[in-house]
């Protein structure tokens, strides 16, 4: 059994900010840098989820595209951080 572990105080300070978010896919390696405009992950709601605005995506570390807003499900998310400029 997997279980997840989020820091809501490590969220929290992240809100307004812009974060990088790895999707869990065993054979693609994608990921979305976005400013992180509120998540959900209240366990007795049915969708838990990260919402992201000005949005891009990454595929195998190459920028793919800009989406814009986002809503990810927390179940695709294999990790969430602060996004480094580079």
């Amino acid at each position: 059994m997997l279980v997840v572990v989020v820091s809501r105080l490590l969220l929290t300070d992240l809100l307004g900010k812009r974060v990088r978010i790895k999707r869990n896919l065993r054979l693609h390696n994608y990921e979305y840098e976005g400013e992180l405009a509120s998540y959900n992950l209240a366990s007795s709601h049915p969708c838990r989820y990260f919402h992201l605005v000005n949005t891009e995506e990454f595929v195998h570390g190459q920028l793919a595209g800009f989406l814009g807003e986002v809503v990810v499900s927390l179940d695709l998310v294999f990790c969430i951080r602060a996004a480094t400029d580079a």
